[in-house]
């Protein structure tokens, strides 16, 4: 532990008094601990959890395919307008 002739006096920074509030020390022990882990006994069976309906199922997979199809468009979009922005030149590199 690192000691210092000066002593600690809240509402006064290192430099001396010019109004900035200052952190008391804390101690390296008091920033590493973690919080608790509460592990729950866990049920098995079919009321663990939600049950869809195959109406319901069709329908988070249609959710699911449209986002990903105006993900991937998005993505495509994005590039292209990277290549416009460099101009024509960039496709005309030796490789």
């Amino acid at each position: 532990m690192v000691t210092s002739s000066r002593t600690f006096k809240p509402g006064v920074d290192a430099g001396g008094e010019h109004g900035r509030r200052r952190r008391p020390p804390v101690s390296a022990n008091a920033t590493v601990r973690s919080a608790p882990v509460i592990h729950l006994p866990r049920q098995q069976g079919p009321e663990d959890g939600v049950v869809l309906t195959p109406e319901q199922s069709r329908s988070r997979r249609a959710r699911s395919i449209a986002i990903a199809l105006v993900l991937a468009a998005l993505a495509l979009l994005f590039y292209a307008v990277t290549i416009v922005k460099l101009g024509p030149g960039v496709l005309d590199r030796p490789l």
